[in-house]
């Protein structure tokens, strides 16, 4: 079963993020993708409250598609345009769009027609759709993904972001007004993405301002682009730990090590983990230095108005919060009908994982006595960022049982 996964979902190592917008975005926007959708507010005002999933710092919002049951999507400001997974298009029944665009030149891309999203309070029409193979990413997210609510839905409406109360809202960008004490930051959009000015400080080194994709598709705090990295290699911190991970377009293979300072607007964080890409696949030169996401993100409320072409980040309790992810060295991948079956799919060498004697393809059964199918992925993700923390974990090895002791420390 494990090699049958790793095919699919690519080798993963210790710092594991998703992005679902590099593959995601076309070379040129086409008149199409660029037209709005059509907007339907209960209230005509405002879609409030709308209960959300944090899962590894990105949104899942629970949404119906031509009145179908609900489904499981990303919000996602990295991707141009939402996408319907192939599975769930075709259960569906959803049809092919007559003259097709272009999105990602993938072969499995078919753009599909007549989609509409209901959300609670609010529909949408006419909204540019792609259906595309997402399995790949359920079994590091450990749920089904049905699609991702790309760019294009969210030009149309104000989107403002609880990450404490686990709540999205929409409001009519016609008549939004802000009036809290959050700080109001300039932005661009870029084939409907985000686009924010940032101030990157490594300790020694100028401070270098440059733009990056501001991303809820990406769970860590910030990646650079290859080319930014091969112009600013001062930027890589002597200690790092070779990060791998799946994207779209297929594996990336980056450096993390940490940052000294990250500045949006007002507002610094300290020592967050920053990937550093490598990779020859990347697309070529998009004028961005990276990419800022979910780790960033999830310490501010967050409303972005791409109408108005604003940026509005409110601290909130979270805000101090260090960036410690992943402390075990081990990639943990869900699989079974209910994604409740977990398996160590790879070890970061001399980590808290390889000390304590598990290996690649160990299926877990229990956590201090715990099954493991009381568990979801994101209840493990959570339990295993508390640095010096033990657990007994029970395993199956070929057919054999075994207990080690985990004990978590930081890896970098």
């Amino acid at each position: 079963m494990l090699d049958v996964v790793m095919a699919a979902f690519a080798v993963l190592l210790l710092f594991v993020s998703h992005s679902w917008a590099r593959g995601a975005t076309p070379a040129k926007a086409s008149p199409r993708q660029n037209s709005a959708p059509t907007f339907s507010f209960i209230s005509e005002r405002s879609a409030l409250r709308i209960p959300i999933e944090l899962n590894g710092n990105l949104i899942l919002i629970q949404a119906r598609v031509n009145g179908s049951v609900t489904l499981n999507f990303i919000l996602d400001t990295g991707s141009e345009i939402s996408i319907i997974s192939n599975g769930r298009a075709q259960s569906l029944g959803l049809k092919r769009a007559k003259n097709p665009i272009s999105a990602t030149g993938a072969p499995e891309e078919t753009e599909l027609s007549g989609v509409s999203f209901e959300l609670p309070g609010l529909q949408i029409k006419n909204a540019v759709t792609l259906a595309l193979p997402l399995d790949s990413f359920e079994p590091r997210l450990g749920k089904r993904i049905d699609g991702v609510i790309g760019g294009n839905f969210l030009k149309g409406v104000v989107a403002e972001i609880d990450y404490t109360k686990r709540t999205l809202s929409f409001h009519n960008s016609r008549t939004f007004h802000y009036a809290g004490t959050g700080q109001v930051i300039p932005i661009s959009i870029d084939k409907n993405s985000p686009i924010v000015d940032a101030r990157i400080i490594q300790s020694g080194f100028a401070p270098i301002d440059a733009k990056f994709l501001l991303d809820t598709g990406f769970s860590s705090a910030i990646s650079f682009d290859r080319d930014f990295v091969e112009s600013h290699r001062f930027l890589v911190p002597a200690k790092t730990v070779r990060s791998s991970g799946a994207t779209l377009d297929g594996d990336t293979h980056e450096l993390v090590g940490r940052l000294t300072q990250l500045q949006v607007g007002r507002f610094l964080m300290w020592n967050a983990l920053a990937k550093f890409t490598f990779s020859q696949d990347e697309p070529a030169d998009s004028g961005l230095a990276g990419t800022i996401g979910g780790e960033f993100l999830r310490r501010f409320n967050v409303i972005l108005d791409y109408g108005k072409a604003k940026l509005i980040l409110q601290p909130n309790s979270h805000f101090a919060d260090p960036d410690d992810t992943g402390m075990t060295g081990m990639a943990i991948v869900a699989v079974g009908r209910d994604f409740r079956e977990f398996l160590v799919g790879s070890i970061l060498p001399m980590s808290a994982a390889s000390e304590s004697g598990l290996h690649i393809g160990d299926v877990l059964i229990t956590i201090d006595g715990k099954p493991t199918s009381n568990f979801t992925m994101e209840q493990l993700r959570q339990m295993f960022r508390i640095n010096g923390r033990s657990y007994w974990i029970e395993v199956t090895r070929e057919k054999r049982k075994l207990r080690v002791r985990l004990t978590l420390r930081r890896i970098i």
